[in-house]
């Protein structure tokens, strides 16, 4: 009995002391990618206009794109704060106390914003720079252009700090492509297409504003990064958003009701963001949407 009792012990002490090199590999894996250096990649030179009109359009893009992580007055906020996980913050992006206006410059910003690399040269956690890379040079430009405009706030915002099972879960993927500078093209530009009522551009929209995000790759539906929240739905013809009208399609971006009736959290979409959009851009996303194939749901 007592050499059943002995191998037992033994075995369980080597299946604790693999668990203990697993998790050790799958920390420092993680720790490594996170702390991964990026110094190879260069910003392209993009020209910072300085005319109201292309600061009206820099304002409609940081009001689409920014205010959500960064707070409306851009002044940055905790995206995520747990006992277990640590913080993923966002950065004050004001010239005040404690932002990043006054320490970046122009190509620091396009680095940022297009790379999802910071001044560190490592990537930044959460970033959507994945989105932000389809941005094109015009409108990249008066986003800058308004974001180094915008009155400082003074506001020290919580840095990204991880714990310990923050590195494991990274590893094994549970946080999904949440280091945008790994599998951004670097070294590629992607087409700017015409502005208009047109699918090329309405892909473009839909591409920038991170629609695949939520709703899959395909846009025939996903999981939400949003904890809590439900299945981001099917947007190409195998469900119904597609075969709304353009005036069905405005009116839900615009109130954030749908033409059934139901209403819609802007928590988990944010429809209160894509409103800034005018009405000849949010129709060209959904001539877009009607362009795919109709797929099955989550295909």
């Amino acid at each position: 009995m007592r050499q059943i009792v002995k191998w037992i012990v033994r075995v369980l002490l080597a299946v604790l002391g693999l668990a203990v090199v697993l998790v050790s590999v799958l920390y420092f894996t993680g720790r490594a990618r996170f702390q991964r250096q990026f110094t190879q990649v260069q910003a392209e030179v993009v020209s910072i206009p300085s005319d109201p009109e292309s600061l009206a359009v820099g304002q409609k893009w940081a009001e689409t794109l920014c205010t959500n992580c960064h707070a409306p007055d851009l002044s940055g906020r905790p995206l995520i704060e747990d006992d277990s996980l640590g913080v993923i913050g966002s950065p004050n992006l004001t010239a005040g106390a404690g932002g990043i206006g006054t320490a970046y410059t122009d190509l620091d910003w396009v680095r940022a914003l297009r790379h999802g690399i910071g001044l560190d040269n490592t990537t930044l956690m959460g970033m959507p720079s994945d989105a932000f890379y389809y941005l094109s040079d015009q409108d990249l430009g008066a986003l800058i252009a308004y974001l180094k405009s915008v009155p400082p706030v003074d506001h020290e915002a919580a840095p990204t700090q991880l714990k310990p099972l923050a590195f494991v879960l990274l590893s094994i993927g549970a946080f999904g492509d949440i280091l945008p500078a790994e599998h951004i093209a670097h070294d590629q530009r992607p087409e700017a297409p015409v502005p208009g009522v047109s699918v090329d551009y309405g892909q473009y929209l839909a591409r920038v504003g991170d629609c695949d995000n939520c709703h899959g790759p395909n846009l025939s539906g996903g999981e939400s990064p949003v904890p809590g929240s439900p299945p981001g739905p099917n947007l190409t013809p195998g469900g119904t958003v597609a075969f709304w009208t353009s005036e069905e399609f405005v009116a839900t971006i615009r109130t954030g009701q749908t033409p059934y009736g139901r209403q819609l959290d802007p928590a988990f979409m944010p429809w209160d963001e894509y409103a800034n959009l005018s009405d000849e851009e949010l129709s060209a996303v959904l001539l877009y949407l009607q362009s795919l194939p109709a797929l099955e749901n989550f295909e």
